[in-house]
C-alpha cells in the first residue's frame, strides 16, 4: 500500500516538474544592447531616405521597368533621327515599350499607322510577322485590362478560361483572333513560330469562351488534357473576398503567424521600389485585416524576396527583404540596393534595424538563407549577391554572424572553403545532406555550374560541388530542399530560368501533345541525395522534363498523403507571354504528375513567389501566389487558393528551440505512422521556409494519408545533438501541437 502511495506521489512529482519546465523553459534569448532604441521609428525613417535616395539615382529611361512610358519617348525620339528598315526596327520597340507602359491605344496607332502600313515593313516578310504579332499582343491585353482586371473573380486568369474567366468584352480577343488567324496562313512558317501564334490563338477563344469547338482543328491545343473535368483536388482563388490582393509587380511573399495567435498571416512585397510592402492579419473569422499602414514601415519599399526569421528568439517572427534581383548591370548606381531586416516589435509594428544590426551593405540580391552555422543558438545569414557585369571581383556573397546581442558582424573573409569568384547567384539554400547536424550550403548560378559546399563543423566548409554532380542547369534560379522519397535524406529541386528566353515552343508541345525536346538548360533539375556525398539527377525519371520557364517555387502536400508536392510560379518578362503555372502531384516520391488543370491553380499572368500554409485551419494546406509582372503595367492582384481537399488525415507541429534558435530552423521531423493495415510508414520533414523564392510557415503540416495512429516522433533539434523521442502519449490525429526543447513533449495548443 505504502509502495503505491509512494508510485503515485513520485508520478505527480514528476508531471508537475514536467508542466514547469514547460513552462519556465524558453529560447536562449538575445540580450539587446541596451544603448539602441531597438523600436525607434527613426531607424525605419532612415531606411525609407535611403530607399528614396537609390529610387532617384535609377536612369529611367534607362531602367528596363520602372517608366515604360518614359522609355517609349526617349526610344520614340531616337526613332525620329533614322530612315528606312533601321527607324522601323526602332518604332517596333516603341510598340513594345507602349505596350509595357499600358499605352494600348498608342501602341495600336502606331502599329497600324506607321509601322505596318509602311512599304519597308510590307517588304521584310519575317519583321512584317512580328509586328502582327505584337499587334494581337496588345489586342488581346486590351481585354485583360477591360475584363479580367476591371472585373477580377475567382475563375480570372485561371487556365483554361471558362466561367466568370470568359470575357465580357469580347472585342479585343476577336481582334486578336483575327491577326493570328491570318499570320497562321503563313504555310512557311518556322515551327517555333507557328507555335507562339497558336498558343495565343487558343487563349483568345478561350477568353470567348469558344474554346474548343471554334478553334481550327490544326492550331487546337490538346482539349483532353486541359479540359480535365476531374474534381478530386479542387482550389479556389479567393483572394478578392479576403482581402489579400495586393496588385503590385513581381515580388515576394511569406505565410506565417507574425502576432501568435495561431492564425497564419500574409506578407507581399514588389521588386519596384515605389511598391509598399503589404501586411495582412489573418482574424481567424472571414478574413485578413490590411495593416500596411498601421504597421509602421511607411516608406519600406521594393524587394522580389522576403524571409520570415526570429532572429532575436523573441518569439515573435521578423522578416528579411532583398532588393535589387537582375539590376545589377542597369548602370553604376542600379545594382546599390540595401537589403532590410525588419523587426517585429511584438504590438503589431515592425522596425526596421538594418542599420542597427550591422546588415547594410548596398549589393544588388535575390537570394539569401538564414541558418545557424555554427549551431550556437542564434541563426546567422547568407546573402547571395548578382554579379555586376563587366565588373569581375564584386563582392557577391556575405555571411553575417549573429553576435546574440541584437548586431550582426559579416565575417566572410574568415569563412574557409567557400569559393565564389565572379559568379551570379541567383538562389540560396542550406539542407543538412549527410545529417551530421550541420548546415550545408547550395548556390544556384545564373549562367554557371551550381555550388555545393558541405560544411565541417562551424564556419569551415569544403567545396564538394564536382564529386556530388549537382552542376545543371547552367541558368539557375529558385531552388528547394527537401526530402522528396522520404528516405530520411534531403534532395535538390534547382530550376531553371533563361532572362532572354523568347521561344515557348516547348511549353506548346506539351498541350499538343507532341514531343518536348531534350537536354534542354531551361529544364529544372531534381537531384536524388544518395547517402554518400553524390547525387543522381532523376529529372526524367520522376517525370519532371519540362520547360517551365519557373520564377517562384515552392513545395508542399496538397492532398495530405505525406509525400511533398511542387508548385511552380511560370513567366517571362514579356507581356505577350501567357503560361500557366504548374502544379506537380508526388506520386510516392516515384514520379510527379501534372495536376494543374484539375486543381485549378494553372495562373496565366507572372507567377513569382510561392508561399504554402493552411490559413483557415481546416487541416489542409493552401496557397498564396504573387502575380505582378516586371514591367510598369504589369500589375495583378496575387491570388490566394483555398484548398478543398481535407479527406487525409494530418498532424501540425510547432517546434520551439531553447537550446537551438527559437523557429527551429533546420530540425529534423521523424513520423512513424500505421495504417488500418499495420503497415508502418516513415514520414520526414524539416523546419525551413521551403524555397528561395517564396516562403512557407515554420508550423510542420504534415499529411499522414490513411494512417490510424502515430507510433513515434523523432526530432532532431539544430544545435547538433542526438536524435529525441517525443512523448505522444497526448497525440491525436488531425491536431496541433506545439513541441519545446528541451521538454520534448508534443502539447496541444
Amino acid at each position: 500500500m505504502y509502495n503505491l502511495w509512494m508510485y503515485k506521489y513520485l508520478n505527480v512529482l514528476a508531471s508537475v516538474f514536467i508542466l514547469l519546465m514547460a513552462f519556465n523553459l524558453e529560447a536562449k534569448e538575445v540580450v539587446l544592447k541596451k544603448e539602441i532604441n531597438w523600436d525607434s521609428a527613426a531607424h525605419t525613417q532612415e531606411m525609407s531616405h535611403l530607399l528614396d535616395k537609390v529610387n532617384s539615382q535609377i536612369n529611367r529611361g534607362e531602367d528596363y521597368y520602372v517608366d515604360n512610358s518614359l522609355r517609349a519617348k526617349e526610344i520614340y525620339n531616337i526613332a525620329k533621327t533614322q530612315l528606312g528598315s533601321e527607324k522601323l526596327e526602332t518604332l517596333l520597340e516603341v510598340a513594345v515599350e507602349y505596350l509595357n507602359a499600358g499605352e494600348l491605344d498608342s501602341a495600336i496607332s502606331l502599329l497600324l499607322n506607321e509601322i505596318l502600313n509602311s512599304s519597308v515593313a510590307k517588304k521584310n516578310e519575317k519583321f512584317e510577322r512580328e509586328a502582327r504579332f505584337i499587334l494581337a499582343a496588345v489586342y488581346f491585353r486590351k481585354g485583360e485590362k477591360s475584363n479580367c482586371m476591371h472585373f477580377n473573380n475567382s475563375d480570372s486568369c485561371i487556365f483554361p478560361l471558362k466561367k466568370g474567366g470568359i470575357h465580357r468584352e469580347k472585342k479585343w480577343a476577336k481582334e486578336s483572333i483575327v491577326v493570328l488567324n491570318k499570320l497562321l496562313k503563313n504555310k512557311k512558317l518556322p515551327y517555333a513560330e507557328q507555335l507562339k501564334y497558336q498558343w495565343l490563338l487558343n487563349i483568345s477563344y478561350m477568353a470567348l469562351g469558344e474554346f474548343p469547338n471554334q478553334v481550327p482543328k490544326r492550331y487546337l491545343l490538346k482539349a483532353e488534357k486541359i479540359l480535365d473535368k476531374t474534381k478530386l483536388l479542387k482550389f479556389e482563388n479567393v483572394s478578392k473576398s479576403l482581402g489579400v490582393d495586393a496588385s503590385f509587380h513581381a515580388g515576394g511573399a511569406i505565410m506565417d503567424d507574425f502576432n501568435n495567435d495561431g492564425f497564419l498571416d500574409i506578407i507581399a512585397s514588389s521588386f519596384h521600389l515605389g511598391d509598399p510592402l503589404s501586411i495582412y492579419l489573418n482574424n481567424g473569422k472571414e478574413g485578413f485585416n490590411n495593416v500596411s499602414e498601421t504597421s509602421g514601415l511607411k516608406g519600406i519599399t521594393g524587394g522580389l524576396h522576403i524571409s520570415q526569421i526570429d532572429y532575436d528568439n523573441d518569439g515573435n517572427l521578423d522578416f528579411y527583404v532583398n532588393r535589387g534581383a537582375w539590376r545589377s548591370d542597369l548602370s553604376a548606381t542600379a545594382g546599390n540596393y540595401p537589403n532590410s531586416l525588419i523587426r517585429n516589435n511584438g504590438n503589431g509594428t515592425f522596425t526596421d534595424v538594418t542599420k542597427i544590426s550591422g546588415l547594410l551593405s548596398l549589393l544588388p540580391t535575390q537570394s539569401s538563407v538564414w541558418a545557424d552555422f555554427d549551431n550556437d543558438g542564434f541563426v546567422d545569414i547568407f546573402v547571395g549577391h548578382e554579379i555586376t557585369t563587366g565588373n569581375p571581383g564584386t563582392k557577391n556573397w556575405e555571411l553575417f554572424k549573429n553576435l546574440g546581442d541584437g548586431t550582426f558582424n559579416e565575417i566572410s573573409k574568415t569563412i574557409k572553403g567557400i569559393e565564389l569568384k565572379d559568379v551570379w547567384i541567383k538562389g540560396v539554400a542550406v539542407g543538412d545532406f549527410n545529417n551530421d547536424g550541420f548546415g550545408d550550403l547550395f548556390i544556384s548560378i545564373y549562367g554557371g555550374s551550381n555550388k555545393l559546399f558541405i560544411a565541417q563543423g562551424a564556419w569551415n566548409f569544403i567545396d564538394a560541388s564536382s564529386k556530388a554532380g549537382i552542376s545543371d542547369p547552367q541558368f539557375s534560379f529558385s531552388t528547394s530542399i527537401f526530402d522528396f522519397n522520404n528516405d530520411g535524406l534531403e534532395d535538390i529541386l534547382v530550376y531553371a530560368y533563361d532572362y532572354n528566353q523568347t521561344d515557348i515552343s516547348d511549353v506548346v508541345l506539351d498541350y499538343i501533345g507532341q514531343k518536348k525536346k531534350s537536354g534542354k538548360s531551361s529544364n529544372p533539375a531534381l537531384y536524388r541525395n544518395n547517402g554518400d556525398g553524390t547525387f543522381t539527377n532523376v529529372t526524367s525519371q520522376v517525370g519532371l522534363d519540362y520547360e517551365l520557364l519557373a520564377m517562384g517555387t515552392n513545395v508542399g502536400d496538397i492532398n495530405n498523403d505525406g509525400w511533398l508536392d511542387i508548385y511552380v510560379g511560370t513567366g517571362t518578362p514579356q507581356m505577350y507571354f501567357l503560361v500557366p503555372n504548374r502544379m506537380f502531384l508526388n506520386q510516392g516520391g516515384k514520379r510527379f504528375v501534372d495536376v494543374t488543370e484539375m486543381t485549378g491553380l494553372g495562373h496565366l499572368q507572372k507567377g513569382h513567389a510561392i508561399s504554402f500554409g493552411d490559413f483557415d485551419n481546416d487541416g489542409d494546406q493552401d496557397i498564396y501566389a504573387v502575380m505582378g509582372g516586371a514591367y510598369s503595367d504589369d500589375k495583378f492582384e496575387n491570388a490566394l487558393f483555398m484548398n478543398k481537399n481535407n479527406s487525409n488525415k494530418w498532424i501540425k507541429m510547432l517546434l520551439v528551440g531553447t537550446k537551438s534558435n527559437r523557429s527551429a530552423v533546420g530540425a529534423r521531423v521523424k513520423i512513424v505512422t500505421k495504417n488500418k493495415k499495420n503497415k508502418l510508414r516513415s514520414i520526414y520533414r524539416t523546419i525551413s521556409s521551403g524555397s528561395s523564392f517564396g516562403s512557407n510557415s515554420f508550423l510542420l503540416h504534415i499529411g499522414l494519408d490513411d494512417a490510424l495512429s502515430i507510433e513515434s516522433i523523432e526530432v532532431r533539434w539544430p544545435d547538433g545533438s542526438e536524435q529525441i523521442k517525443i512523448d505522444i502519449s497526448d497525440v491525436k490525429i488531425n491536431n496541433r501541437y506545439r513541441i519545446k526543447e528541451g521538454v520534448n513533449r508534443a502539447e496541444m495548443y
